[in-house]
């Protein structure tokens, strides 16, 4: 026993020095940190090209609004073009697979998925090329515009990059602001709901309202404006002047408070066509595509609150207030 002594002490020390060896990553291949591929810096981007099998997006920034050229000048969301950019200036690569590679169709790239490029307000420009997955999964090949290089970079920075001119597109039908909204109607299948803020100073979840005349509570109205703003379309807008709205199905009504003491209007109306309601803002250029069971919601919301049993904060006296039913459309 007293020769083997030795052994194991030298034993234990060495499976100590190979667990401390592994805990500090002494057997692992130190990945290469790698610059962004096309980080524009703090240079502005005034212009945006998406180019791929399903066509061209070009978005361009003039006096601080982003308009869509391609493929046609369709309403932009300009927090989608943000994050967009956003995404496009951190495109980090994990690893270079070929410093100067003679064939590039082998990666995908010849032919790319995708083509993205960014102009700076300086003239000068940043891109990047898409090509195909990595067998491997989770990572594609990428090159940037002025790089020989083909680098692979994670899904993570490479699939937010990959939008339609749909995704850049602006989809609510009804925009209002939950400071100024005073006055909220709805007019569908022959019922009209109005809601009317009973305190135009505070926010929409922050005061009570009217709804037909009955008080419900500002968390109960803010889950009905809730619905209104989440009338979205879901595909592409189509010109107002494509529409007939000889005798509209829906009406929304907003009254607005402005910070001068004025009142500023916004209506909409809206034709069913099919499972969808097309929606469109008086004076406004497109017809927003919403479907019909969404409308309802709103709708329905609306009735629930009204045939709903009052809470104490909402009606203080329930037994001085009967019932309210939705107002017939035109009342």
């Amino acid at each position: 026993m007293r020769r083997l002594a030795p052994t194991l002490i030298l034993v234990v020390l060495c499976v100590a020095a190979w667990l401390y060896a592994r805990s500090q990553n002494y057997f692992q291949e130190k990945e290469e940190t790698l610059a962004k591929l096309a980080d524009p810096g703090d240079k502005e981007v005034t212009a945006v090209e998406v180019r791929s099998a399903d066509g061209e997006v070009a978005l361009e920034k003039n006096d601080g609004t982003w308009q869509m050229t391609k493929p046609s000048r369709l309403p932009v969301d300009p927090s989608a073009v943000e994050a967009w950019i956003s995404s496009f200036r951190d495109v980090a690569p994990l690893s270079v697979v070929e410093a100067n590679p003679a064939d590039i169709a082998k990666y995908g790239l010849k032919d790319a998925k995708y083509e993205l490029s960014v102009g700076l307000a300086d003239g000068s420009g940043k891109e990047l090329r898409i090509g195909d997955e990595l067998p491997t999964g989770g990572a594609y090949y990428v090159m940037a515009g002025g790089d020989p290089k083909v680098y692979k970079v994670r899904s993570v920075f490479v699939d937010p990059l990959k939008k339609t001119a749909f995704d850049f597109m602006a989809k609510k039908a009804v925009e209002y602001d939950a400071a100024k909204l005073k006055t909220f109607r709805l007019t569908w299948k022959g019922e009209t709901y109005t809601m009317v803020k009973s305190d135009p100073a505070r926010m929409a979840h922050e005061s009570d309202w009217k709804l037909n005349g009955r008080t419900i509570s500002g968390a109960d109205a803010d889950g009905v404006l809730a619905k209104l703003g989440g009338l979205e379309t879901n595909e592409l807008v189509r010109p107002a002047s494509e529409v007939r709205l000889t005798d509209p199905e829906l009406l929304i009504e907003l009254t607005n408070a402005e910070s001068d003491g004025k009142e500023t209007q916004a209506v909409y109306r809206g034709q069913i066509d099919g499972e969808v309601v097309r929606i469109v803002a008086d004076g406004g250029a497109w017809a927003y595509a919403v479907p019909v069971a969404n409308v309802q919601a709103v709708a329905d919301a609306l009735k629930e609150k009204l045939t709903a049993s009052p809470s104490p904060s909402a009606e203080p006296s329930p037994a001085a207030s009967p019932a309210v039913s939705p107002s017939p459309a035109g009342t």
